[in-house]
């Protein structure tokens, strides 16, 4: 038997299991409430990033609140540059996009019956347009120039139901799918600035995004400067933008909105209620198991002081005899390091379970996270190990000083 395992030997003769026992069992449960709070975060981050995920960027259209000064027109409702500026310099803000909007009369025509007896849909209306990276369709049939009669067309997902469920039961006429609206023929008639022009609508898609009748920019400022006021024309003014917003930091950007006194849509906002709360209790939770590693471990340091206090007289010998200090302390230091470091290896495999089977179970909503752990999750314990360690090395290295340093003086 070699010298070290005798000395460990000696050192482990007060060693009680069933004290040991319980610090490791709290030890464990508090390493995986951290790496399960850590890789939680990521999880969601992980949605949050991928916007074809549903979970990613919230779209906010945002307007000034009208007053009665804007009724009398002593006051305007329109973004200044310089409040455009500041909302798109805002943290929370990845993007922003103004609307440009048709500054002529509009009439659309929809045939949605044919035959002898038609049946056709006629309004007046308006269109406007934003920039491609907010639409939320695919973009191949998104394109027009001058050159072409027809216009793509995105329609509000809102205006099919308010037709099928509130303007057709009350004017008994026909329901419509989305798939059937798409195939209608109907004629959107521009007129001002003295002309008249007819196109030919094309449905392209629906968006839940943005509640207005799309079309192309290129459009647009065509049919602005061929149909609208030159007057009018000059006023590039926005009235309404529609922003996209970091889904953690919706609560912070909600403050600034009030606080310039800015509309939106209050269901996103408290979207970000909900998320701001499933941030605060993912939070609570790495709190609870740091708290729990914290006291696991001061029960390993008190129960290695006991350990050191019953070993005293063995200590003492040890070092009578010739045997450095700083490694009775590494000696100690390596004892809890193998009964740290497995627990470390168990909660990650915890984890790595845990993780496989949230994944799968998330595949099934049509969710994608990774499969494995996190490189940060694994940093995040190691540092909570490491730091731990050391603390343990510096409460260790002084209770065994104390019993050495009256050998010292002796000397």
């Amino acid at each position: 038997m070699s010298r070290n395992i005798k000395i460990q030997k000696i050192l482990s003769s007060n060693h009680k299991p069933v004290q040991i026992g319980l610090a490791l069992f709290g030890c464990l449960i508090g390493f995986f409430l951290i790496l399960a709070s850590v890789q939680s975060i990521i999880n969601f981050k992980y949605l949050f990033a991928d916007p074809k995920q549903g979970i990613g960027s919230q779209y906010m259209v945002i307007n000034k609140k009208v007053s009665m000064l804007n009724t009398l027109k002593v006051s305007n409702s329109t973004f200044s540059k310089g409040e455009l500026k500041k909302i798109a310099s805002h943290p929370a803000v990845e993007k922003i996009s103004t609307f440009t909007r048709g500054k002529f009369k509009s009439q659309i025509v929809f045939d949605l019956v044919k035959g002898p007896n038609p049946t056709r849909l006629i309004s007046e209306f308006f269109l406007e347009s934003v920039g491609d990276d907010f639409i939320d369709i695919e973009l191949d049939k998104w394109k027009w120039d001058s050159s072409s009669k027809e216009i793509p067309v995105i329609l509000p997902s809102d205006f099919i139901n308010l037709y099928n469920f509130t303007f057709a039961p009350s004017q008994e006429l026909i329901q419509v799918s989305k798939n059937t609206i798409k195939g209608l023929n109907f004629t959107i008639t521009l007129r001002g600035n003295n002309q008249v022009g007819d196109y030919k609508g094309n449905i392209i898609g629906f968006s839940d995004r943005i509640s207005t009748i799309l079309v192309p920019n290129s459009f647009v400022n065509y049919a602005n400067n061929r149909f609208g006021d030159p007057e009018k024309i000059k006023d590039t003014s926005a009235y309404r933008i529609i922003a996209a917003v970091k889904p953690n930091e919706l609560s912070n950007f909600q403050k600034f909105l009030k606080e310039n006194n800015y509309e939106t849509n209050e269901e996103i906002l408290r979207n970000g209620k909900y998320l701001g709360l499933m941030y605060l209790f993912i939070s609570i939770i790495f709190i609870i198991g740091l708290i729990i590693t914290i006291n696991a471990f001061t029960g390993f340091i008190l129960y290695f002081h006991l350990l050191i206090y019953r070993s005293r007289n063995e200590i003492d010998s040890l070092l009578r005899l010739g045997y450095p200090h700083i490694k009775l302390v590494k000696n100690y230091l390596y004892r809890i390091a193998l009964m740290i470091l497995p627990l470390v290896v168990i909660s990650l495999g915890l984890l790595f379970y845990a993780q496989r089977s949230i994944a799968k179970l998330l595949l099934e909503y049509k969710f994608i996270v990774p499969k494995g752990i996190d490189p940060y999750s694994i940093i995040t314990i190691l540092c909570v190990t490491a730091i731990l360690l050391f603390i343990f090395f510096i409460q260790i290295k002084t209770e065994i000083y104390k019993i050495a340093l009256p050998e010292k003086r002796k000397d």
